[in-house]
């Protein structure tokens, strides 16, 4: 990635975790110390198998990537 990811606003929000087997539930983002990767963790999701950022249809983007825009939704897996 050229350039670094930085929040929108005060807080890194819309990033959900799940478990294998598990529903989606909410997860608490920051972005790691160099800048390149977003850190997430959920209460009661020990090892998280998939994450997504912005899954719904009225979420607002918290994160601009390193060109200036704002990161498009994702899911992992």
């Amino acid at each position: 990635m050229h350039g670094r990811l930085e929040a929108i606003g005060s807080t890194i929000g819309e990033f959900q975790v799940a478990a294998e087997g598990g529903e989606y539930v909410a997860a608490e983002a920051r972005i790691s110390d160099d800048g390149q990767r977003i850190v997430l963790r959920a209460a009661g999701v020990a090892a998280p198998v998939d994450a997504r950022y912005l899954w719904s249809d009225a979420g607002y983007a918290s994160v601009r990537g390193g060109s200036g825009l704002p990161v498009a939704p994702f899911r992992t897996r």
